[in-house]
């Protein structure tokens, strides 16, 4: 699962012109354009162009996949994730429902589904339901041991509903910056140590629309 965190990040820019990333990113893409019938090289392009922040370019991939193979769970969960990440939450659930209805092992669309409900929707029983399935498939390792971690904060996050203020606006009292695991590099950094001072960024006025 070493990609599976990186891929539900916010997607980074694209990287310049030349560098192995984006060299790496071309020949794949010649590679699939060359063989739209191999949905190996389909799907590794797909996942590099979401990787390196190439939305438009992994929903051509993708859409390619399911073309050949309709019911391919690893296309059907990416393209959840892309539907989540262009602001599309029910859409994006809908299709990682789908991909576990067809193969309720995929780790990768246990795992989105989980952060989706927990950070898109504050569903926090279904998030910690879906955790606990992603547990049963990967019992150690990294990714466990920040599901562990989202599963305590998830349920604290429930035992909070009852004692918010109604003067506070709905589900004020529940903001929580997103997990740092989904991110890389520098943000990663920056959303530690935010996910530490929730109580801080609170009170700042801002309008973003990043606790959303």
């Amino acid at each position: 699962l070493g990609l599976l965190l990186a891929r539900s990040s916010t997607a980074p820019s694209s990287p310049p012109l030349g560098t192995p990333a984006a060299d790496r990113l071309a020949q794949l893409e010649q590679e699939a354009r060359a063989n739209p019938a191999d949905l190996k090289k389909l799907l590794a392009f797909g996942h590099l162009a979401l990787d390196q922040g190439q939305m438009s370019r992994a929903v051509w991939a993708y859409k390619q996949a399911l073309v050949l193979e309709p019911n391919n769970v690893e296309a059907i969960t990416h393209t959840g994730l892309l539907l989540f990440l262009s602001g599309h939450v029910d859409q994006a659930l809908s299709h990682l429902d789908r991909a576990l209805a067809l193969d309720p092992t995929y780790a990768h669309a246990l795992w989105d589904k989980a952060n989706i409900l927990y950070h898109a929707k504050q569903e926090y029983a279904g998030a910690i339901k879906t955790w606990e399935a992603f547990l049963k498939l990967i019992p150690s390792g990294k990714d466990a041991d920040q599901a562990r971690a989202m599963i305590a904060e998830a349920k604290g996050r429930a035992l909070l509903r009852p004692t918010a203020s109604p003067a506070e606006k709905p589900g004020a009292a529940l903001r929580r910056p997103l997990a740092p695991a989904l991110f890389r590099g520098k943000a990663a950094q920056a959303y530690q140590v935010a996910h530490e001072i929730p109580q801080v960024l609170e009170r700042l006025t801002c309008y973003c629309g990043c606790d959303k």
